[in-house]
């Protein structure tokens, strides 16, 4: 992959995360007794996120590493 192809990846993973944040925290706002959920749900989308696309986030350690 060159280093394009991985900033793509990053930006399309960290637009992702933020978009499910508003998401969670508009409806946190909206719904009561929601906001106890926001975080956890976060943090889910985001280890389920990292967990889906692992060979890729591996790739790019390992072309840091050299």
């Amino acid at each position: 992959m060159s280093n394009s192809e991985y900033l793509s990846f990053l930006l399309k993973f960290i637009l992702a995360v933020l978009g499910f944040g508003l998401l969670t925290n508009a409806l946190g706002n909206y719904v009561e007794g929601f906001k106890v959920f926001t975080a956890p749900l976060d943090l889910i989308f985001i280890i389920t996120l990292v967990y889906v696309n692992r060979n890729k986030f591996s790739e790019i350690l390992t072309t840091l590493e050299n």
